[in-house]
């Protein structure tokens, strides 16, 4: 995969049995237009994903929701990001440990409202963690669906989600963080970069996002900056 950080396995989701997800099919990322050194997703049909509506729409509000399971010291390391992330304009924001949020910490495009909000699932896999390619340990597993856009010529992102792999990133707040803003950038259509100033590239020690990573996720999410009085509310 182009430009897909290490430590990544990216994986389509392509049935379902109860709750439990059968993660499998390594995509391809496809240059994002205007946003150069950047590679968005794929689907099933080998469709990349539309430039400036991954979801099949613009600018698709994103609540992300930490599992019960996952450790309290990494549902902070979570906290932190998502808040990075607002900051940054990024339209997403974060369920409190009870599972609630807060609506007005969004933005909602024209003929959007919180009934229309993306819900994403934040896991974590205590077990042995997946392998790269490379036979490195993974250090998130990004899946998702994905179904034909209505153009016929792109694949749309539906169901995201991630699952740190506990048994590389355990202890390692940095590494986690790093994880998480996988799992963000996946759900602005984002899947990685060549860039060696980027957060996301190959091999990155950076612990933020870059701004050409704010402006490549803006870029292909189809969402500029969230009004100043959404971000100012806090998520949780």
């Amino acid at each position: 995969m182009v430009g897909i950080c290490i430590g990544v396995v990216v994986l389509l989701v392509i049935g379902f049995v109860g709750a439990r997800a059968f993660l499998v099919a390594v995509t391809h990322g496809r240059d994002i237009a205007g946003a150069p050194g950047y590679v968005t997703f794929s689907g099933p049909t080998g469709n990349p994903f539309p430039v400036g509506r991954p979801f099949g729409q613009a600018c698709q509000p994103i609540r992300f929701t930490v599992e019960a399971h996952v450790p309290d010291d990494v549902y902070a390391q979570v906290v932190t990001v998502v808040n990075e992330a607002r900051a940054d304009g990024l339209d997403v924001t974060l369920e409190d440990r009870s599972f609630l949020w807060k609506p007005d910490s969004l933005y909602y495009p024209p003929g959007t409202t919180s009934a229309d909000v993306q819900r994403v699932g934040i896991f974590v896999n205590n077990g042995s963690p997946e392998l790269l390619s490379n036979g490195q340990p993974a250090h998130v597993i990004l899946g998702y669906d994905a179904s034909p856009d209505a153009d016929g010529k792109h694949d749309d992102l539906v169901g995201p989600q991630g699952t740190l792999q506990m048994g590389t990133v355990a202890g390692d707040a940095v590494g986690q963080r790093r994880a998480v803003r996988e799992i963000i950038a996946l759900t602005q259509g984002v899947a990685g970069s060549s860039r060696s100033d980027s957060g996301l590239g190959s091999g990155s020690t950076l612990d933020s996002f870059s701004p050409q990573d704010i402006a490549a996720m803006k870029k292909m999410s189809g969402c500029n900056d969230a009004a100043d009085s959404v971000v100012e509310h806090s998520p949780i």
